[in-house]
């Protein structure tokens, strides 16, 4: 029969094989070290995925600058604020109520997903669309009327055309079935437990600011994302689906048009006697074209006059860019 251990050597062979073990974790101190795990909001979307949907969005944002500068004919910013995981009930928890939100179905896959908008943007658009400097009306927040829905349905349609547009770039999809709810809880797209992905834009407006969500269910954001895959990195030529599509983005943005029919200068002493009928006289001829100017650029000459009952131009010629000093 072997010798029996000893006490002494039981408790040299236990220091040493915890020696061992500290000396491992001192040498990676993260090797072992726990990770946190929310089994209630799985991270579902990898970082890599979200970047390449931030990236998308990045490009919706712009397009939602211009659809939202045309219709608040003002320079309006737009910018990716966050984008989130979590559960479907934590964002109906986080509307107001009412909201303004449109639940649509996106084919594919055949899901629904929402879009919310901020009530003091919306309140700022229907301001501006009746003539209005565009500020939001502060107090708490009220149902639309009929006609402040209908300029609102017709804003939230071009909004929804942008998205489509912007996911053109990865997989062509179809928005269908649009529906208006004021109340958050009647908005069907999701069960509550159910993890989705957040997108935040922020809008900054002259005279007001929101935010504008996007409400990706996981059901329908996961077929999308395998194809987003495929899409152009940086520092490569683009294709020709992405030069159609800045095309097609380029041909929806509205330019203001502004003819100038004369000009002329006046003293400022004769300016403060003006009174109603004075005539003032003006430094260009009637045989002079008009200037047309895009923006605040002049770019053509044209010629006045009507088509039909309403008021138009033709255009002359192109002003060169070394000539478009001379026409400021």
């Amino acid at each position: 029969m072997a010798d029996e251990i000893t006490d002494t050597e039981l408790n040299e062979l236990l220091s040493s094989v915890g020696n061992r073990r500290a000396d491992r974790d001192s040498a990676d101190p993260l090797a072992r070290a726990p990770l946190a795990y929310d089994f209630k909001r799985p991270q579902r979307v990898s970082k890599e995925q979200s970047r390449l949907v931030e990236s998308l969005h990045e490009q919706f944002a712009r397009m939602l600058g211009a659809t939202l500068s045309s219709a608040m004919r003002a320079v309006v910013d737009v910018d990716l604020a966050f984008t989130d995981q979590a559960l479907y009930g934590e964002f109906i928890l986080s509307l107001p109520h009412p909201c303004t939100a449109y639940s649509f179905t996106v084919e594919p896959p055949g899901n629904r997903m929402v879009v919310a908008f901020s009530p003091d943007l919306l309140m700022a658009v229907v301001d501006r669309a009746f003539g209005g400097k565009g500020v939001s009306a502060a107090g708490k927040a009220r149902p639309l009327t009929p006609i402040e829905t209908n300029v609102v349905n017709k804003l939230a349609t071009r909004v929804l055309q942008d998205l489509e547009t912007a996911w053109e770039s990865a997989v062509a999809i179809r928005i269908s079935d649009t529906v208006l709810e004021t109340n958050p809880e009647f908005i069907q797209a999701a069960g509550s437990g159910d993890p989705v992905l957040l997108i935040a834009l922020e809008v900054n407006t002259p005279h007001a600011s929101g935010l504008v969500h996007l409400c990706y269910p996981l059901l329908t954001l996961e077929p999308l994302l395998a194809k987003l895959g495929g899409r152009r990195g940086r520092g490569q030529s683009p294709t020709h689906q992405d030069l159609e599509l800045r095309a097609r983005t380029l041909a929806k943005v509205k330019v203001p048009v502004v003819i100038r029919l004369a000009k002329g200068t006046l003293p400022l002493k004769d300016l403060a006697r003006l009174q109603p009928g004075d005539v003032v006289k003006l430094d260009t001829s009637h045989e002079e074209p008009a200037v047309v100017f895009l923006g605040k650029q002049p770019k053509y000459l044209g010629k006045p006059g009507l088509d039909g009952r309403q008021r138009a131009v033709k255009i002359v010629r192109l002003i060169g860019p070394e000539e478009e000093d001379l026409f400021r």
